[in-house]
């Protein structure tokens, strides 16, 4: 037995008001959601990102001016230049010590704060490494201090390098990650608001059906 039309209108009515609350809750909390997505990548994940990537490019600069002093400073007896050489490639470590430590105040995790810690600890041993190079050289080149501290320099270099370019892929990752998730999310969002778009269509065409049967009963039209 179909239910009266006055009921049927109120049903169908309280249908449209609640896709309508739904529809609402439903763009607010997914643009909440988007919003904090997009802001976590913009904040945490995309200057850490850039900072790392910098830093191996920091040392791999170094890397080449080391072998410049080495071949056209001090291994050239060139005292001066090989000086200048030196005290320029110390205080661009020095600058690189300091920004690992402004990275470290940027890191989106623990586990990035330590790898960088330890990327700090490899840099000092690094620089270290370069500065004792002068001391192969004198009167006469002191090939094995030469090629002990050398091989220090290198392997210090390319572990600060390999650990801040992961550093880097690893929060790029992370980007690319976090924004195929508000890709799904906008997806998700566009399909549900056709879903409920074509629901109050639907609900509408009801609504002017049971409207009509309500006039007839009850206005006689």
């Amino acid at each position: 037995m179909s239910k009266p039309a006055g009921v049927e209108l109120r049903r169908w009515f309280t249908y449209l008001v609640i896709l309508l609350i739904f529809v609402n809750i439903a763009a607010v909390g997914i643009s909440v959601v988007i919003n904090r997505a997009v802001q976590g990548v913009v904040a945490d994940y995309q200057p850490f990102a850039i900072k790392a990537g910098e830093i191996e490019q920091d040392i791999t600069s170094v890397q080449g001016d080391m072998y410049k002093y080495l071949y056209t400073g001090a291994g050239a007896k060139n005292p001066d230049l090989a000086d200048e050489q030196l005290n320029k490639i110390l205080a661009d470590m020095d600058k690189v010590l300091v920004k690992i430590n402004e990275v470290k105040g940027i890191a989106p995790g623990e586990n990035e704060e330590k790898a960088l810690s330890e990327i700090g600890t490899r840099a000092e041993q690094y620089r270290n490494a370069i500065e004792g190079l002068s001391y192969a050289f004198g009167d006469t080149v002191n090939f094995n201090l030469l090629k002990e501290l050398l091989h220090e320099a290198n392997k210090s270099g390319e572990q600060v390098m390999d650990s801040a370019a992961n550093l880097a892929k690893e929060a790029t990752a992370e980007i690319l990650s976090r924004n195929s998730r508000v890709a799904w999310l906008t997806s998700f969002a566009m399909y549900l608001f056709i879903g409920v778009m074509a629901a109050s269509v639907i609900v509408l065409l009801a609504l002017k059906h049971w409207w009509k049967l309500f006039q007839d009963v009850m206005l006689g039209i």
